[in-house]
């Protein structure tokens, strides 16, 4: 009688990211749905950051998935934080899809 073996390999990643020009759309300050200290990006940069259009970025700001800030009329500051917890919501869904 054969018995077949299984090999199960998982990968787990982490992302860094350094912005090191001040100017490149980016700012820190408080976020109140948050409760906490974050950065703050510029959608455009924002949706580089994570891989999507801006205007999928737009979409998520209408739809209440992630915070945002507008001050002055200026184009909204999108929080780093519930950026990050569109991207793990999204690893999941791929984890659980295999």
């Amino acid at each position: 009688m054969q018995t077949k073996k299984r090999i199960e390999i998982v990968s787990e990643t982490t992302t860094l990211l350094i912005l090191k020009n001040s100017n490149a759309g980016a700012r820190q300050s408080w976020c109140e749905q948050c409760a906490s200290e974050v950065v703050w990006f510029a959608p455009k940069l924002a949706a580089g950051l994570i891989g999507l259009s801006t205007r999928s970025i737009y979409r998520l700001l209408e739809t209440g998935a992630i915070h945002f800030i507008e001050a002055n009329g200026d184009e909204p500051q999108i929080c780093s934080r519930s950026l990050l917890e569109i991207i793990e919501k999204e690893d999941t869904k791929l984890c659980s899809q295999k």
